[in-house]
């Protein structure tokens, strides 16, 4: 498990509040269709509004917001979210409790059999979709003991599955391998369907296309290198990546995340990405 705590100093304000993070990889069978559970603590109830940025990242999910320590976004207490194809923000004012799971890009359609692309830049009542886990978990304090229920809810739901599309998390491994940066006709002639066919079971499965999915995945790939400060200047960045130019990179990284690359690394974002890690 990775345990990360956030210091956020609020400019003009005596007090520090600190917002303690964790993200935790699933057990090996369950890989398939959680990426991590992650969650979130503050340790202050008084604090002037604070605003998380959550990025494009490829990914859907679900959030538990615990007692009554919630945001002040107009969000059930339990959601899931559908695959997002920009940046959102969640408010909170006072101390804030949540869990989280980061689900791989096709479980929506594996766990809950309905088309990814219906719930798409949506958020949606988790006791709509799944009844049985909302009363087990809306109430436990985030700690191991409700990972692990968890995962034995989720267990049971993949058993329950009518599985998964082969074809497409065969071309969604390789986007991933490429970095977002393997062509869309690679793609359908390596499964001999047409593009239109391939799109249509794409969109199904993952909640947007192709082509869009693998921008989010090449943008996520600009933030690992970003973070990893393997680069001398942006424009190092936007050539590595595959980016016409270094304006189509800022355009790109400013549609999913909200910034600018130049500003990713100042202070007031350090728990920019907590919700999609």
């Amino acid at each position: 498990m990775l345990h990360k705590t956030l210091n956020y100093f609020q400019s003009g304000m005596q007090n520090t509040f600190h917002i303690a993070f964790t993200i935790s990889e699933p057990p090996k069978d369950l890989k398939d269709v959680v990426k991590s559970f992650w969650t979130v603590n503050t340790d202050q109830a008084t604090f002037e509004p604070f605003t998380f940025r959550v990025m494009a990242d490829g990914c859907p999910g679900i959030i538990i917001q615990h007692f009554d320590k919630r945001l002040t976004s107009p969000h059930p207490p339990c959601f899931i979210y559908g695959q997002a194809t920009s940046y959102d923000n969640l408010y909170c004012s006072g101390d804030v409790s949540l869990t989280g799971v980061v689900f791989q890009p096709g479980a929506i359609n594996i766990l809950f059999g309905f088309d990814a692309d219906e719930i798409t830049n949506e958020t949606t009542n988790l006791n709509l979709v799944w009844p049985e886990i909302t009363g087990r978990i809306n109430f436990m304090t985030p700690s191991a003991d409700q990972l692990s229920e968890f995962s034995s809810m989720i267990r049971i739901q993949k058993e329950r599955s009518r599985g998964t599309d082969c074809a497409i998390q065969y071309c969604i491994n390789l986007i991933h391998k490429s970095d977002g940066m393997i062509t869309i006709p690679e793609l359908y002639k390596s499964l001999q369907l047409s593009e239109r066919q391939f799109e249509r079971r794409f969109k199904r499965f993952t909640g947007v296309s192709p082509k869009l999915f693998s921008r989010i995945i090449r943008f996520q790939s600009s933030l690992r290198q970003l973070r990893s400060g393997n680069y001398q200047k942006l424009s190092d960045v936007a050539f590595d990546r595959g980016y016409s130019d270094q304006a189509h990179f800022i355009r790109e990284f400013k549609q999913f995340s909200g910034l600018v690359p130049g500003r990713y690394h100042s202070p007031k974002q350090q728990v920019v990405e907590i919700c999609r890690i």
